[in-house]
């Protein structure tokens, strides 16, 4: 089942499947580490939800509901 990243619940893992669209936004998050294959979890949201803490490769970002909403995810076996 693919969901974007905005959809995955705080401290889930997940695999990053696809980065949609086009631009700098998204030249932008590949640059960060947000790239086919890698492992993403979700480690806070901030109060009004926007932007949202990640820990990608040992680093944690901060990216805001609208470029998360471009990240397909693909869930890990239980």
């Amino acid at each position: 089942m693919d969901f974007t990243l905005d959809k995955l619940p705080v401290g889930t893992k997940a695999r990053i499947a696809a980065v949609l669209g086009g631009g700098d936004s998204i030249t932008r998050l590949m640059e960060m580490g947000l790239v086919t294959g890698s492992f993403i979890k979700i480690e806070r949201t901030s109060p009004f939800g926007c932007p949202i803490a990640i820990r990608l490769k040992g680093a944690s970002i901060a990216i805001r509901l609208s470029d998360a909403r471009k990240v397909v995810l693909e869930a890990l076996p239980a």
